[in-house]
């Protein structure tokens, strides 16, 4: 049982109440779900982690990824930055039930599937006032749901007895599918209807009543609705779930507070909100006092509204960053006695820079622009394919956007209640930017120039170019251009700035905006802007060649391709479909605009399906001051064995291009002056803590604290026991290592390129569906090796991110068929179901362009399964019911592809084994350890021990497992120089019998 109190601490003296925290009490832990951990990182969250207070295994989602139907939760509920999915007891837990099925079924035998929390309902009130009928309860939570599935999430609230066993009063069910205790739409709007099956927008849903006298417990299960139906996984989003729970014979309490006590990362514009409530008494506004950082001070308002008696403050100006602060309200009641009460709070603002910026040489902020035109002596191109034709400024399917136009708020307004509910995201704001000390709160006013690619269909290119006039830029030094970004990246877009100096002859770097994945490094680990730009990519298009796949970035940028090595400081890396974190004002300095007459600008917007890129307030100015900022560098600290390559990543702000340089205890390390600091082939002497100091508008910021990476000697094992598929790729295709399952072409030629260790198999395939262009391995079908306990484990170097199968023996054309595979689509790499089980998708990211080392280990009498990156378990589920389900497909094992040869995969693999038994964590950490150092599977011998005992009749019998073969006994009077070995006589099936002598004879096993 998880329990905790929220309430703070009541000091009764003379009257006066200090409470530390709101007394309405809310008892839910991490209700909010910001604080999920450990599983796997996806969508800017994790997923199948776990969260304090909470039992079982819960996943998020960033707010940003707007997979529910538009608007999110209102800012006035304090989301936060994330909302929960995935709601299970345990890995997998959610298809362990049938729907729709019947309601009483389902709560009897199906609720252990649930997420779950209980809580003491005494850290709220007493017992006797339990027992005396004053608790009150308020029960409340958002609830939504994936627009493309059936599932919809199911809220369960019971009352409990000190026991924990017996349950008083009803159940409180909140059921997606029906409009019972539904209260809100997120948009304000109130007309919810009966049937919810269909809806998937978020609801607010609230029930209130009285505790049963007598609980002194409450349990909160989330799982999916019993009424709907699944799809794969239960995509069904919950968030502030909320159990307030107050004592009714109070004469007045503090209902809320914003900020709430010890919150951090507050805005610097913040409202301070308190709400007062009427119990047995009421608040008398009259004697309402409030201060602010210990300073007695006038509240902003004070309404009352009912019961709710509402006091604002809005301290004047902004707030320094990461300064602390407090505020204080006081207030008494009409009671008699009159009753006074006292609340205070804290918190922190959060980081954030004060940028100055003058007047502008040039402000094009659109306005005076007519509606799909473009401003004086600006152009516009495409090589966009053609959506619905005709123009319609109002459908942005329409040949209206093929090319960057001009539109107002109001016509995106009308986009979006018409035909483009998810650009509702296009005027977010990220938070805590501040230009002259305000609070930047709009990106776009009036009009703004767009460029929109998210709504070209799944099979059509989008390709947009935007070119400005002439800039006189004579008589100005240190020029910027800053402009309003309505940016939102997707996998396989691109955004792009250049300018010219030259009328558009040749073209300069300014920014650059890609998914942060397909920023690509170098084989030690650095940034690789060459590779970046012409590095073929699966899911972009290639105009020169006229598809719709295998195209590279640098075909869309106008800086000549032998200029590409200079443009690593000017790659911005942005997270895939995240709708706010671009949404940033930008500074770009272009020095060699200073003092020119003939400045143009280039902007490109590239991509399928791909989101969308807006601008508005396009300004150059003179001497703008952009203090640079500095995230926390990743990761905080980094243990890694000698060999790896070790690296960790700033997260910079300011004026682009930033400056770097990475210092290793206060030293500057040669040669480390991008965002990330890889360091290849680390050594004992790496081991230290490391800052990074980034440089903008020449000024600096150093990072703090200092990161750690500790460098650990490379362990000794034995893994060859039980090794029945083993593969170098050292130019040939054999088993090596005593094993004799060798692989075969399955088509195409054979091709190897420098592995980690010697040579390795290189698959250059289009890595999607169909036969594999290039070519494929074969091992033959292998289902009976997986009906036990088996390990699968390789090396890995690919950059490719489309829907690429490596190795397995499923058929991918869908994640949910029977088998195994690891695949280069998701993030979660290791895609595993069997007959009776449900479908994983477990890893973590590898598609980086530098080796990695993959495993899949499976335990079926423990009935789990691992999955394991670089050494280190990164994902785990259940076989099935009972383990024992069947992983049988009746294709071959495939390297190169996988199952059918239906799905083939891009990328260079080597080192390739298959187990007859389940590797332990130590094993495979062993494995992984030693391959960074040239150390092959086949070199980690398992080794037999020798067994030697008396047999009591003077023999001494000697003998080793007969699972080791080729192995000669042998013997010698001495160790040491000058030894002689000579063989034992007399051995059978690894055992003898030998007499001993008068003197010492020692024995060891030798294999030639």
């Amino acid at each position: 049982m998880n329990t905790r109190s929220k309430r703070g601490l009541a000091i009764l003296a003379g009257g006066l109440s200090f409470v530390g925290a709101a007394n309405a009490t809310d008892l839910i832990i991490e209700g909010s779900f910001e604080n999920v951990m450990g599983g796997v990182s996806a969508y800017n969250c994790h997923r199948d982690g776990t969260d304090a207070g909470w039992n079982g295994i819960v996943s998020c989602i960033n707010y940003s990824f707007v997979y529910f139907t538009p608007p999110a939760i209102p800012a006035s509920e304090n989301p936060g930055s994330a909302h929960s999915w995935r709601h299970q007891s345990a890995v997998g837990a959610y298809a362990l039930f049938s729907t729709p099925t019947n309601l009483t079924d389902f709560l009897q035998y199906d609720l252990q599937y649930a997420l779950n929390q209980t809580v003491n309902l005494t850290n709220a009130l007493t017992g006797p006032a339990i027992d005396a009928g004053y608790g009150l309860y308020t029960f409340s939570s958002w609830l939504a749901s994936y627009t493309l599935n059936p599932e919809q999430p199911f809220l369960l609230l019971r009352f409990f007895d000190t026991s924990g066993t017996n349950q008083l009063g009803s159940d409180v069910i909140f059921d997606r599918t029906a409009n019972t205790f539904a209260v809100v739409y997120a948009d304000g709007t109130t007309n919810i209807p009966v049937d919810l099956s269909a809806d998937h927008a978020w609801i607010k849903y609230v029930n209130s009543g009285t505790v049963p006298p007598g609980a002194r417990e409450a349990t909160v299960y989330i799982t999916r609705s019993p009424n709907a139906g699944l799809s794969q996984s239960p995509d069904t989003y919950v968030d502030l779930v909320k159990l307030d729970v107050i004592n009714a014979n109070e004469t007045t309490i503090l209902d809320s507070a914003t900020p709430s006590d010890n919150a951090s990362n507050v805005s610097p514009a913040v409202v301070t909100s308190v709400t007062l409530r009427d119990l047995t008494t009421q608040v008398n506004t009259n004697t309402i006092q409030f201060s602010f950082d210990g300073v007695p001070i006038l509240p902003s308002s004070v309404s009352k509204s009912g019961p709710i008696t509402t006091v604002q403050y809005v301290p004047p100006g902004i707030l320094p960053p990461l300064s602390a602060h407090t505020y204080r309200i006081v207030w008494s009641d009409n009671g008699v006695p009159i009753v006074t009460k006292t609340n205070q709070f804290q918190f922190t603002v959060a980081p954030y820079v004060n940028i100055t910026l003058g007047p502008p040489i040039y402000l094009e902020t659109f306005d005076s622009v007519s509606e799909g035109s473009l401003p004086s002596g600006w152009s516009v191109t495409n090589l966009t394919d053609v959506d619905v034709p005709g123009y319609d400024l109002n459908d942005v399917h329409s040949d209206a956007y093929l090319n960057w136009v001009v539109i107002s708020r109001s016509t995106l307004s009308n986009i979006v209640a018409t035909n483009a509910p998810d650009l509702s995201t296009v005027l977010n704001v990220a938070p805590n930017q501040v230009i002259n000390n305000s609070l930047v709160t709009n990106l776009a006013s009036g009009n703004f120039i767009f460029a929109d690619s998210d709504h070209r269909g799944p099979n059509e290119k989008q390709i947009q170019y935007l070119f400005t006039g002439p800039y006189n830029l004579s008589g100005h030094a240190d020029v910027y251009l800053s402009f309003h970004n309505l940016w939102t990246q997707y996998q396989n877009s691109m955004g792009s700035v250049e300018y010219s100096i030259d009328g558009g002859v040749t073209w300069l770097p300014a920014l650059y905006l890609l998914d942060g994945p397909d920023i690509l490094s170098d084989s030690s680990g650095n940034i690789s802007p060459s590779n970046t730009f012409a590095t073929a990519h699966g899911d972009v298009a290639d105009v020169d060649a006229g598809t719709l796949a295998n195209g590279h970035y640098g075909q869309y940028i106008g800086v000549n391709s032998n200029q590409w090595a200079t443009l690593g400081s000017y790659l911005s890396a942005r997270v895939s479909s995240d709708t706010t974190e671009s949404k940033r004002v930008e500074f770009l300095r272009l020095s060699q605009a200073d003092n020119q007459s003939n400045v143009r600008f280039r902007f490109a917007n590239v991509g399928e399906n791909s989101w969308y890129f807006g601008i508005d307030n396009f300004g150059l100015y003179s001497g703008a001051v952009v203090p640079p900022q500095l995230g926390p560098v990743t990761p905080a600290s980094r243990t890694d064995y000698v060999g790896a390559t070790a690296i960790f990543t700033a997260n910079g702000r300011g004026a682009i291009p930033l400056g770097y340089q990475w210092r290793k205890n206060g030293v500057g390390v040669p040669g480390q002056t991008n965002s990330i600091l890889s360091l290849p082939n680390i050594q004992m002497s790496d081991a230290g803590n490391y800052t990074v100091v980034v440089i903008s508008s020449g000024l600096s910021v150093t990072s703090s604290p200092p990161v750690s990476l500790t460098v650990l000697a490379t362990p000794s094992c034995g893994v060859t026991d039980g090794l029945a598929v083993y593969l170098n790729f050292d130019n040939n295709l054999n088993g090596q290592g005593g094993t004799t399952n060798s692989g075969s072409v399955l088509v195409g030629a054979e091709r190897y390129a420098p592995g980690i260790i010697g040579q390795a198999a290189s698959f250059q395939n289009d890595a999607g569906g169909g036969q594999p262009s290039d070519w494929a391995v074969t091992l033959g079908n292998q289902d009976d090796l997986y009906t036990n306990n088996f390990t699968v484990a390789f090396w890995l170097k690919t950059a490719v991110t489309s829907d690429g199968a490596l190795t397995g023996n499923k058929d991918w054309a869908s994640g949910a068929n029977v088998g195994w595979l690891f695949d280069q689509l998701y993030t979660g790499f290791c895609n595993f179901r069997s007959s009776g089980g449900t479908r994983y998708d477990l890893g973590a990211e590898m598609r980086d362009g530098r080796w990695h080392h993959l495993a899949l280990s499976v335990h079926r009498d423990t009935n789990g399964f691992l999955v394991y990156l670089d050494g280190t378990p990164v994902g785990m589920g259940m076989v099935g019911p009972t383990g024992g389900e069947s992983l049988a497909t009746g294709f071959d094992t495939l390297i190169g592809g996988t199952g059918p040869a239906s799905y083939s995969g891009s990328g260079d693999v080597d080192d390739y084994a298959i187990w007859t038994r389940a590797l332990s964590t130590e094993e495979l950490t062993c494995v992984y350890a030693n391959g960074l150092i040239g150390k092959s599977v086949d070199l980690l011998r398992t080794l037999p021990q020798l067994s030697i005992t008396r047999n009591g009749s003077g023999g001494l019998p000697i003998s080793w497992s007969t699972s080791f073969t080729g192995f000669t006994l042998e013997s010698s009077p001495q160790l040491g120089t000058g030894a002689v070995w000579d063989a034992v006589p007399g051995v059978v099936n690894n055992q003898v019998i030998v007499s001993p002598g008068g003197s010492n004879k020692f024995y060891r096993l030798r294999k030639p």
